[in-house]
C-alpha cells in the first residue's frame, strides 16, 4: 500500500480576541486543557496570545496545518484528471 502524508496549509481570522478565545475552546484538543486547567484560566490565556498578536487594521490570523493521509491499493492506476 502506498500511502502519502499531506499537508494543506489552512487559517482561522478572527475579528477580536474575545472570538478567538471562544472558538479555540470550542475544539476537541481544548477540552482537555480545559479539563486540566479550568475554563477561565484557558480563556485568559487564549485572550493574552490573541491581544499579543493583535495589529491595527488587520483580522487576527491563526495558521494552521491540516495533516492528513492518502492510501493507496496497490495495482490500482490513478485517474487521469
Amino acid at each position: 500500500m502506498n500511502i502519502e502524508r499531506i499537508t494543506v496549509p489552512f487559517a482561522w481570522e478572527f475579528s477580536d480576541p474575545e472570538m478567538f478565545a471562544r472558538s479555540l475552546a470550542s475544539t476537541g484538543p481544548a477540552f482537555e486543557a480545559i479539563e486540566h486547567v479550568g475554563e477561565p484560566a484557558f480563556v485568559d490565556a487564549a485572550l493574552d496570545v490573541a491581544r499579543a498578536q493583535m495589529r491595527a487594521d488587520l483580522p487576527l490570523r491563526a495558521e494552521i496545518d491540516v495533516v492528513g493521509y492518502l492510501a493507496r491499493k496497490p495495482g490500482h492506476e490513478e485517474v487521469e484528471r
